[in-house]
């Protein structure tokens, strides 16, 4: 059955119901091919023994794992992940702290043998 869009109500409803799908369909396309989220701002403070490697950076490694992060700008609310390696005898012990919105994460530990 072919809708006519004449000068009846019920064309009129027919255009009108068209139109609201179509504005509809368009949105939600236009939503679901927007643009990359914003990436996420991190600020880093890096505490690291003498020997421990400067390159990569951190924030090239953590980049590296998540492509929507970016260096916060001075005074910018941002996640602040602090990293400490310190060595203890021949093993390198890191800490990595996430705070977030004065919220602090879980520190994550872990060695290694250097």
């Amino acid at each position: 059955m072919a809708v006519r869009f004449g000068k009846s109500p019920q064309a009129k409803v027919a255009r009108v119901w068209a139109l609201t799908v179509f504005a509809a369909f368009t949105s939600v396309w236009s939503t679901a091919t927007a643009s990359e989220p914003a990436p996420i701002a991190v600020r880093i403070t890096e505490d690291l023994h003498e020997g421990c490697p400067k390159r990569p950076t951190t924030f090239e490694r953590l980049r590296a794992r998540l492509c929507h992060v970016r260096e916060a700008a001075e005074g910018e609310p941002a996640v602040d992940v602090a990293v400490r390696v310190e060595k203890r005898g021949g093993t390198s012990h890191g800490t990595i702290m996430l705070v977030a919105a004065g919220e602090r994460a879980r520190a994550h530990s872990v060695g290694r043998v250097v």
